[in-house]
């Protein structure tokens, strides 16, 4: 429960989606608020601050803001830039994709994309 007022006090979780989940079923699991889900990297670069992503149906786009879950501690961070078969793009929406980020991250991190 601590990790959650971490979470909700740095607005990555609303106390709506808190009750929410509370109120299901089985395990309770808390996920961003107003965010979709990316997934996991699938693979890590150049210390953690370059990953390789596989999304579908999801658009990136340079200087959006990514949750990431490390064992339910949530963080921030920006993509930097973007790339499809080592060109720069400004958007990508589907297909594996190499994103560049403004800090490192795990190869066990959870991504979110923040909704606009």
């Amino acid at each position: 429960m601590f990790k959650l007022y971490r979470n909700i006090e740095a607005r990555f979780v609303t106390k709506e989606d808190t009750r929410k989940a509370l109120l299901q079923h089985g395990l309770v699991r808390f996920q961003p608020s107003n965010a979709d889900r990316i997934g996991f990297p699938q693979e890590i670069h150049h210390k953690g601050t370059v990953a390789i992503l596989q999304i579908e149906n999801i658009t990136l786009h340079k200087g959006a803001k990514i949750i990431v879950c490390d064992d339910g501690v949530y963080s921030g961070i920006k993509i930097m830039e973007i790339k499809i078969d080592s060109q720069a793009v400004s958007t990508a929406s589907n297909g594996e994709i190499g994103v560049k980020f403004n800090r490192s991250i795990l190869n066990t991190s959870e991504l979110w994309v923040a909704r606009r």
